[in-house]
């Protein structure tokens, strides 16, 4: 590997034919594609070797690569479900040995995303960044915009970004879960479910389909019984979940709770539509054992799509809808709560993002005329290409302001149906030189105290209308009693 001059960025500008487009390159990074013989790639199955492979930051030159004449050729292939089938092509890279990228934690496999239906080449970059940066979500992905050629064809503006695979042997990584290397697995859940190995849960059916482990023998048998595992922490989660007894019977002790907190929140910022199947959602179990949500991806039914062409922006003022599965979080007072806490916590930075938002269409503007002009099909599936650019991105921030702002009156009303609010008391509750003092208490009924991580910190039937209890360390906590959760916090 070595690094391109400046010299060297000017002459591959000049060098470059592609018909009538020529990108303003405005800082976004080109990245080109050459294959041996220059192969097209035709297919999600078959890998094209690559003759080379570069890579020009304008903007820091500490990124530049070339990639030529390898003792063994690197690889693309296509990729994608139904964005496959779109004329701008997704793309799987696969390097011969572990590359960094961008100054990326180095690894042998890359993503392009064609970005074909996305208006405004922000919808997936914006909610990776809602993850990364504010939620700090783990293992969320990064994000850059690029220029591609391929076979010195200008392909358009694509995003850039890690291919998701588990990290049993590493640290882990951007779009890499680390997991145990003898317990931990990697999950999607897909109504696809056209990836073996896979299975269903026997509640709640969901398509679950195994990325890692993989078997050393019969690897995509669905009935490999290496497999039992995973197939039975699922299973054990979801029986729990469909269960009467919820959500007081331990459900909790299997997942890590911020986890599914905050990615059904960020899926319901961006009112990601395909939570409802579900598809393209990811989940692992890490190396404490818990079942974990992320990474974060695919993002194009979200930010109000109409489901067809490039049209998005609208309704932000109903909720998304869930798959019963995820539904069923929010009949648990104590994920409520954590889920309400968590709202106000991160709702300045959240309502902040529209300037991210602005400063990217910003950016972009002057690069996606090239794209606008080579992938406008008269004739073709998405003909209504959007005229205006920033008009796109003006329609963009309205809506997300618009959402953010209604999420911020909605949320706090969330209710939790767990029985006739009749039955409800006032419970009054006091802290005091890290004591807690409850009034209000039923005899005879369960109380339990929760830390905001979703673990029991005391529990204990009532034996009077009052209680004190000396709690460990400073922190908010929810109390809860029958029908009751009370959110306090310890100074």
């Amino acid at each position: 590997m070595k690094k391109i001059s400046t010299l060297c960025f000017c002459m591959l500008l000049c060098s470059i034919s592609v018909q009538s487009q020529t990108p303003e390159i405005n800082g976004i990074p080109i990245i080109k594609i050459n294959t041996r013989n220059n192969e097209e790639v035709l297919n999600k199955d078959t890998w094209v070797n690559i003759q080379s492979f570069v890579l020009i930051d304008p903007d820091d030159s500490e990124n530049n690569i070339t990639r030529v004449d390898l003792p063994q050729d690197d690889r693309i292939r296509g990729r994608g479900n139904s964005t496959w089938s779109y004329p701008k092509k997704p793309y799987r890279l696969r390097f011969r040995e572990n590359v960094s990228i961008f100054g990326l934690p180095a690894a042998e496999n890359w993503v392009l995303l064609a970005e074909y239906q996305d208006p405004t080449f922000l919808l997936n970059a914006t909610t990776f960044y809602l993850g990364r940066n504010v939620f700090e979500l783990p293992f969320t992905c990064s994000y850059q915009q690029v220029h591609l050629y391929f076979n010195e064809r200008y392909e358009g503006i694509y995003g850039f970004t890690e291919h998701r695979q588990a990290d049993p042997l590493g640290v882990g990584a951007p779009g890499r879960p680390k997991i145990d290397a003898e317990n931990g697995w990697f999950v999607e859940l897909d109504s696809y479910w056209d990836e073996s190995p896979k299975f269903k849960t026997t509640n709640y059916d969901l398509p679950i389909m195994i990325k890692s482990p993989e078997a050393e023998n019969d690897a995509e048998n669905d009935d490999n019984p290496f497999y039992d595992f995973v197939k039975n922490d699922w299973n054990e989660l979801c029986n729990l979940m469909a269960a009467p007894s919820f959500p007081e019977n331990g459900y909790r002790d299997l997942i890590d709770m911020n986890t599914f907190v905050d990615f059904l929140m960020i899926n319901e910022i961006v009112k990601n539509k395909e939570l409802w199947w579900p598809k393209s959602t990811f989940a692992y179990k890490n190396t404490e054992g818990k079942i974990c949500m992320g990474p974060l991806w695919d993002f194009d039914w979200a930010f109000g799509y109409t489901g067809e062409g490039h049209n998005y922006f609208t309704n932000p003022t109903i909720w998304s809808g869930k798959h019963p599965f995820f539904h069923r979080f929010f009949e648990d007072p104590v994920f409520v709560a954590m889920y309400k806490e968590r709202w106000q916590e991160k709702y300045p930075e959240i309502a902040n993002v529209s300037n991210y938002i602005n400063e990217m269409g910003t950016k972009l503007e002057t690069s996606v005329n090239a794209d606008t002009e080579r992938w406008k099909i008269d004739n073709g599936y998405l003909s209504d290409y959007p005229e205006n650019y920033l008009d796109e991105i003006t329609r963009m921030k309205t809506w997300w302001n618009n959402r953010v702002a209604w999420l911020n009156s909605a949320i706090p009303d969330i209710t939790v149906n767990i029985a006739d609010v009749s039955t409800k008391k006032t419970l009054n509750v006091y802290v005091n030189n890290g004591q807690l003092y409850a009034v209000g208490l039923t005899e005879g009924k369960e109380c339990s105290i929760y830390n905001m991580m979703g673990a029991i910190v005391w529990h204990n039937v009532i034996s009077d209308s009052e209680i004190t209890v000396n709690l460990p360390t400073k922190g908010i906590y929810i109390l809860l009693h029958e029908n009751n959760a009370v959110k306090f916090i310890y100074y």
